[in-house]
């Protein structure tokens, strides 16, 4: 990572990234108040560049969080961060929001509509949506409803769907197999092409 941590929440984004969240840099909170070690800064992990990137020094958490923290996707494409017993002992109960990078600079975004509340392994689904002019829809994908607390969630995933757009529809093909999705709940996604994920994202039950 760009800044050492440990006791950090990793999220699963929308668009195939990973963020880091909270976190201190030491095993205890051992450094003289009110710093205690704790990183206040937010960085993301890019699979496709296999590289991480920091958030600006002037973006930053407004709680310090570490052990017994969480950190989950909203539905929304925001990420809420809550928990935590940090500060020599000081039990955090509260929450705050994170706002990722492809929420700035780009307050319009596409919405969906008419959406499967269910996909079979392997078929194909219809759904309509709403997209900003001057931008295409070009991806699709499936988040894994998550629960986070000692680092991660290891039933994390972000599952990309294969699609194509004709006449105001997003056609989209469910995970081919339970190796790929396992059974359960996950939010269905649309993203534009400058990685925009949609307003909000649609519940979905993916089986058999």
């Amino acid at each position: 990572m760009v800044i050492a941590r440990q006791n950090h929440n990793l999220v699963c984004l929308p668009d195939g990234k990973v963020l880091a969240i909270g976190g201190c840099h030491y095993h205890e909170p051992v450094s003289n108040p009110p710093f205690y070690g704790q990183v206040m800064r937010a960085e993301t992990f890019d699979p496709a560049t296999n590289s991480w990137t920091a958030d600006p020094e002037n973006v930053v958490m407004s709680t310090p969080r570490w052990y017994h923290s969480t950190a989950s996707l909203m539905r929304d494409g925001r990420v809420i961060a809550a928990g935590g017993n940090n500060l020599a002992g000081w039990n955090c109960e509260n929450a705050q929001i994170y706002r990722p990078a492809y929420l700035y600079g780009n307050p319009d975004r596409p919405a969906i509509h008419n959406q499967p509340t269910e996909m079979v392994y392997a078929q194909e689904y219809s759904f309509g949506f709403l997209h900003v002019e001057g931008r295409a829809i070009t991806r699709a994908t499936l988040t894994r409803l998550a629960s986070v607390t000692h680092g991660f969630d290891q039933d994390q995933r972000c599952v990309p769907l294969k699609i194509t757009v004709s006449n105001g529809q997003v056609h989209a093909v469910a995970p081919e197999s339970a190796g790929v999705a396992p059974p359960g709940y996950y939010m269905l996604w649309i993203l534009d092409d400058l990685g925009v994920p949609c307003q909000l994202a649609a519940y979905v039950r993916i089986h058999a």
